[in-house]
């Protein structure tokens, strides 16, 4: 599996356990500043937050398209 590259990791307070992590995948035209405020927010409470670029869909190529972000996600 190829690495992923985020578009944004918001990690949480040092010293403090990560409670999880959130994965936020942009659609409907949102890109990385939509996210900005919620990434801060919930990562204040100690949650890592990734945001994804928005997936790459192929009309011609769905089902590929969708192995290809299923892919990108488990990364």
């Amino acid at each position: 599996m190829g690495e992923t590259t985020f578009v944004t990791d918001y990690t949480g307070p040092e010293g403090l356990r990560t409670r999880g992590t959130v994965l936020v995948v942009p659609g409907r035209g949102e890109g990385e500043a939509t996210y900005q405020r919620f990434g801060r927010r919930l990562a204040a409470d100690s949650y890592r937050v990734r945001v994804l670029p928005a997936p790459v869909i192929a009309e011609d190529d769905l089902a590929g398209s969708l192995e290809r972000f299923a892919v990108q996600l488990a990364d």
